[in-house]
């Protein structure tokens, strides 16, 4: 555990872990003194979390933002965060010397992507003060104030997230090659 140990303000520090593993292996075959082939495997893995210092704390401080300030404030909004991605990659190539000036070469890469995910963006809502509702006129003319639609509690964009903040997802790529 590094940083603070007791939080100044509560929602405000995270303990952020992080591991990460990778492991391969490559076998090459030689067919004849011609022809060489390679089989490669690899797996990697990355385990990510992201949570306060205090496991049974939820922040009531919310993320906004006013016109004319800093462009955001309040505490950070996805937080916690449990991220495991593993990779995995698979690939194949062959050469063959075709003669002394011609060599044909064959490949292919697979790649596949699981990545499970749990991030809770805007949890405790994500709140954007503009000028619109303080403007002289009742329209953009930029008279108004950001931070003063804030004092009259006035916000221009309510967000929260709803429903289980989880992500399952898996991808999968293939290459070929030749030459």
């Amino acid at each position: 555990l590094t940083g603070l140990m007791q939080e100044p303000v509560k929602g405000e520090n995270v303990r952020q872990d992080h591991a990460f593993q990778n492991t391969g292996v490559t076998w090459t075959h030689v067919f004849t003194p011609a022809i060489v082939s390679e089989f490669r495997a690899g797996f990697g893995r990355r385990n990510m979390s992201v949570a306060f210092l205090d496991p049974s704390d939820r922040p009531p401080i919310i993320r906004w933002t006013a016109t004319g300030f800093s462009n955001i404030m309040g505490n950070a909004s996805q937080y916690p965060v449990t991220r495991v991605q593993n990779d995995f990659q698979y690939v194949y190539n062959v050469s063959a010397s075709l003669g002394s000036r011609n060599t044909l070469k064959v490949g292919t890469d697979i790649r596949r992507t699981q990545l499970n995910d749990r991030a809770e963006n805007y949890n405790r809502g994500f709140y954007q003060f503009t000028n619109g509702y303080t403007t002289q006129f009742g329209f953009n003319d930029g008279s108004g104030s950001g931070f003063a639609s804030l004092l009259l509690s006035l916000p221009s964009v309510k967000q929260r997230q709803a429903g289980v903040p989880q992500m399952n997802l898996l991808s999968a790529k293939l290459w070929y090659a030749g030459s």
